[in-house]
């Protein structure tokens, strides 16, 4: 019966390790790889719009006010910011070399933008502009190296989104390993429990309660004056105790 106690309260604690365990890596999942992921592809997500409007602000003649202008002065101005400031709040939980792509991202991205407001949006900002081949000449050649630059911007994003993605299958694999494994823990050790209950059940009745019931019946037969025949052999601690009790 020790040995049954001693199984169960192992049995509990190695649940709730496991359980604990699996808490803080969905918790890292949930709050940190998964929105990481998400933030991620949000960005690059910008990038591309960001390259589409530039690209159409070189190519289309239009007002200052036209919408798709206004979407790029919106999005360097308040959305990247944004993203930013979050991503560099998931980042705080990345590896060293982790922020260390990110923040040289964040810096090409800078550039970047400054290129296109200095180089690109501030040259072109009328009508006449896009007819004066001294400004669209040096503009043309800015957005070129732009386009080089945001190559680069993208081939480290997508480094990192992969890194991140990765991490969360690695960590829903471990989450998913311990689940699998605590299951295969809690069957056996159910399976050994009632082996050995019923061990323990056998030995209980083999040792003790036969014999008790034996002296039972002897005292009973003697009772009524009837002795034994043959002189009963016993070892156990219980049946001594039952004839003293009896007599």
């Amino acid at each position: 019966f020790g040995l049954v106690i001693l199984f169960t309260l192992i049995a509990f604690i190695y649940t709730n390790v496991i359980i604990n365990e699996s808490k803080k890596k969905t918790d890292e999942v949930v709050k940190i790889v998964t929105p990481s992921v998400t933030s991620l592809e949000s960005f690059h997500s910008i990038l591309q719009r960001s390259q589409i409007l530039i690209t159409k602000w070189y190519h289309v003649q239009s007002p200052n006010d036209d919408p798709f202008k206004k979407e790029l002065r919106e999005l360097i101005k308040y959305e990247y910011p944004g993203l930013k400031k979050g991503i560099d709040s998931l980042s705080v939980n990345w590896t060293p070399d982790e922020k260390e792509q990110i923040k040289n991202i964040f810096s090409f991205t800078d550039n970047l933008f400054e290129k296109y407001q200095k180089d690109i949006m501030s040259q072109i900002n009328s009508f006449s502009a896009y007819d004066d081949a001294s400004i669209t000449f040096p503009v043309q050649l800015s957005l070129e190296e732009a386009d080089e630059e945001l190559k680069v911007i993208y081939n480290g994003l997508t480094s990192l989104i992969n890194s991140e993605k990765n991490n969360a299958d690695i960590v829903t694999h471990q989450m998913f390993t311990s689940f699998n494994f605590l299951m295969q823990f809690v069957k056996y050790l159910g399976i050994c429990l009632v082996i050995g209950g019923v061990l323990i059940a056998f030995f209980t009745i083999r040792t003790i309660v036969k014999p008790v019931q034996k002296l039972k019946n002897v005292l009973q037969d003697m009772s009524f004056g009837v002795l034994p025949k043959t002189r009963i052999k016993y070892k156990n601690p219980e049946c001594k105790k039952a004839v003293f009790h009896r007599t």
